[in-house]
């Protein structure tokens, strides 16, 4: 056997959703660089300009259609005004598509900087939130609002101000004070401070 019998090509025709993340004049572009790895797994990874895309099938709703040039156009009547310069034919059709996402990629790190545990250790880290779920919802009141309850045995930063005393700033901008929490008022006082 000679080496040209021991491969099997295989041609893939496969619809690839960038969405907003490559445009149109950058894909017919005649200086493409166009990359793609695994193309048959379930997370191929495709490199269009060397920006990096990492994709996973999906089932479209309807059908993709893909068209190829008509190298015999069919004859026009002359009847009609506008004749197209152009004739193509369908080629093939799929119901998948591949959507594209972008990813980033770190630069490798030597296994002998760090170890195993250390990177671990360090996605732990990233994963832990920053305060407590109470503390998320408080940020989403308006200026001058004090929460509607106070949630038992868990510390929450109170907003003491009211919406004037602060009349150019956000929600989002605002930290609060962390001298007084929910556990130190009692409920009652709490709801004599809400704003109406």
């Amino acid at each position: 056997m000679s080496d040209d019998e021991e491969y099997e090509e295989k041609e893939y025709l496969v619809y690839l959703d960038f969405e907003s993340y490559v445009g149109p004049e950058e894909l017919e572009s005649p200086n493409l660089d166009f990359k793609i790895i695994g193309v048959d797994s379930n997370h191929p990874i495709v490199q269009v300009n060397g920006k990096l895309f990492r994709g996973s099938y999906d089932f479209t709703i309807g059908t993709n259609v893909f068209f190829e040039e008509e190298p015999n156009p069919p004859a026009v009547d002359p009847l009609y005004d506008i004749t197209p310069n152009q004739f193509y034919k369908v080629f093939a059709k799929t119901q998948k598509v591949l959507k594209m996402e972008r990813i980033f990629v770190e630069k490798w790190r030597n296994r002998g900087e760090t170890s195993d545990c250390d990177i671990i250790a360090e996605l732990k880290i990233r994963k832990q939130p920053n305060m407590s779920y109470s503390e998320s919802l408080n940020l989403l009141l308006k200026p001058g609002a004090v929460p509607p309850r106070v949630i038992p045995n868990e510390n929450i930063p109170l907003t003491p101000f009211v919406a004037e005393d602060l009349p150019d700033r956000r929600a989002d901008d605002y930290i609060p004070d962390r001298g007084a929490t929910a556990s130190d008022v009692p409920m009652e006082e709490a709801e004599d401070r809400q704003v109406s």
